[in-house]
C-alpha cells in the first residue's frame, strides 16, 4: 500500500472507458520521486514536451513548493506511463458558498514557466487526454485553469471530454496593456543554419541596415562589450539585470507590484542557473552595465526562450535591446538551436526580428454549483489549516469558524473511507 499514490477513480470504469488506461493521483514528493526514469522516458518520446515539462524543471519546483501541486498520471494496460498532467493546487475560501475549495492550475506557473500542459505518448493521445479529463473530473476541486498549453489540440480534447452537465468551460482572451498585447500569441523566430543567412533573410532592409550600423559602431569598434554570464559572475549580473528591471517597472506598475515581480524573476534566474539552463548576455560600457537579457535554453528541443530583460533607462545613443537580441540570436544559431522564442505577448518590437506568432491555449473549467459536494482534496489539509489561520489573522472569525466546521465534517468522511493503494 502506498499512501502517496492513489487511483484517481474506479479502475474498472476507466478500463471500460479508456481502452485499458488507468490513472493515479500523485500528491507529494515521495509519490512523485520514483517516477523519474519513467517521466524522463515519456518526456523524450513526446515531441511536444519542452523544457518546462522536464523532470529537472518540475522536480525543482515541486521540492520548493510542497503541498502546492498535484500530478495526474496515466498508465497503459502493461503499466507503462503514457501521459501526465502536472497541476498547481491552492486552497481557496469561497465566500458565496462558505467553504474551503481546491482550485487547480498548471503546475509550471509555480515557477513562471512559459509553456504548460500535458506529457503524452503521441500514439495514444486520442484516448489518453480524454481519460485524464474523465479521471480529473472525479477529483475534489471547483476550478481548473490551464493557460499557455502549446499544442492546442490537447487542450481541446481535454475540455471536450469534460461532462457539460457538470462543468462550464470557457476560453477567455488574455491581454495586457489595455488590450493591446495578446498574451496568447508567442512570437518566435525560425533560425537558419548561420548568422549571415539570418541577417539577410529574416530582417527587413531597414532593420538589417540599422543592425549592421549599430554593431559596427558599438561592438566591432570596441566601444561597448558583450559579456556572457558565468558561474562566477551570475550573482552580480542577475542583480544588475533585476535592478534595471525594477527601476523601469516600479514607475510603470508601482513599487509593491514591481517588488513582487522582481522576487519572482530572481527565483526564475536562480532556478535556471542551478539547472544549467541559463544564457544571460550582458552589454557593458566600461564598468557600467547597459543591459542584460536572460534566456532559458532548451537544448533538446532546440529553443532559446527569452524570459526577462533589464536595461539602463538613462543610456542614450545605443539600442541596447537590438544589440543584445542580435547577439543572443547569433549565439543560439552557433549553438545549434533552431528557434528563438520571444515568449508571451505581441509587443511590436518582436516582429522586427522576423518573428511569427505561435498561438497557445487557455481554458477555464468550473464545476457547476449543483455538483459541488466535498470541494476540498483530502491531501490539502495542511494548506487548509494555513488558510484558516489566514482568515483568523484577517479578523474573519465567522469564516474561520465555518471553515473549521467544514474540516471537521470532512475529517469524519475521510476517516470512514477505505484506504487505497497505488494499484487498483
Amino acid at each position: 500500500m502506498n499512501k502517496h499514490v492513489r487511483p484517481s477513480t474506479d479502475a474498472a470504469e476507466l478500463r471500460g472507458a479508456a481502452f485499458g488506461l488507468r490513472t493515479e493521483w500523485i500528491v507529494d514528493w515521495p509519490g512523485f520521486a520514483p517516477l523519474k526514469a519513467e517521466w524522463q522516458a515519456l518526456h523524450r518520446s513526446d515531441p511536444e514536451s519542452g523544457v518546462f515539462l522536464s523532470w529537472a524543471w518540475l522536480s525543482d519546483l515541486f521540492t520548493r513548493y510542497p503541498g502546492q501541486w498535484r500530478v495526474l498520471i496515466l498508465r497503459d494496460g502493461a503499466g507503462a506511463l503514457v501521459a501526465a498532467l502536472p497541476l498547481r493546487h491552492k486552497v481557496h475560501w469561497s465566500r458565496s458558498m462558505g467553504q474551503l475549495q481546491s482550485q487547480l492550475a498548471a503546475a509550471g506557473r509555480l515557477g513562471m514557466s512559459e509553456y504548460t500542459g500535458f506529457l503524452c505518448e503521441p500514439e495514444v493521445e486520442e484516448h489518453a487526454i480524454p481519460a485524464l479529463a474523465q479521471a480529473l473530473s472525479a477529483q475534489q476541486w471547483t476550478r481548473l485553469s490551464l493557460r499557455y498549453e502549446p499544442t492546442q489540440t490537447r487542450s481541446r480534447r481535454f475540455a471536450a471530454a469534460l461532462d457539460a452537465t457538470r462543468f462550464d468551460v470557457a476560453w477567455p482572451d488574455y491581454t495586457i496593456n489595455g488590450g493591446e498585447t495578446n498574451q496568447l500569441l508567442c512570437p518566435q523566430v525560425a533560425l537558419p543554419a548561420d548568422s549571415e543567412s539570418y541577417l539577410s533573410q529574416a530582417l527587413s532592409a531597414n532593420t538589417r541596415q540599422k543592425a549592421r550600423r549599430m554593431m559596427r559602431k558599438h561592438l566591432e569598434s570596441g566601444a561597448l562589450q558583450i559579456v556572457e554570464t558565468s558561474q562566477d559572475t551570475f550573482e552580480d549580473h542577475a542583480k544588475r539585470l533585476l535592478d534595471n528591471w525594477y527601476a523601469k517597472w516600479s514607475i510603470a506598475s508601482g513599487k509593491d507590484r514591481a517588488r513582487k515581480g522582481r522576487a519572482k524573476y530572481a527565483s526564475l534566474l536562480q532556478r535556471a542557473q542551478r539547472l544549467g539552463l541559463l544564457h544571460m548576455p550582458t552589454l557593458w560600457d566600461g564598468p557600467d552595465i547597459l543591459g542584460a537579457l536572460a534566456h532559458i535554453v532548451d537544448q533538446d528541443s532546440g529553443v532559446s526562450h527569452f524570459m526577462v530583460a533589464g536595461r539602463d533607462m538613462s543610456a542614450r545613443g545605443v539600442d541596447v535591446g537590438l544589440l543584445l537580441h542580435l547577439h543572443a540570436i547569433r549565439w543560439s544559431i552557433e549553438n545549434g538551436l533552431t528557434r528563438y522564442d520571444f515568449g508571451h505577448g505581441t509587443e511590436p518590437y518582436k516582429y522586427s526580428y522576423g518573428a511569427e506568432n505561435k498561438p497557445v491555449s487557455y481554458f477555464v473549467a468550473e464545476r457547476k454549483s449543483a455538483f459541488i459536494r466535498s470541494a476540498l482534496d483530502p491531501a490539502a489539509l495542511p494548506e487548509a489549516l494555513k488558510r484558516v489561520d489566514g482568515l483568523v489573522a484577517d479578523g474573519q472569525s465567522d469564516a474561520a469558524r465555518a471553515a473549521l466546521q467544514q474540516l471537521a465534517a470532512l475529517a469524519k468522511d475521510w476517516r470512514n473511507q477505505p484506504s487505497s493503494s497505488s494499484s487498483p
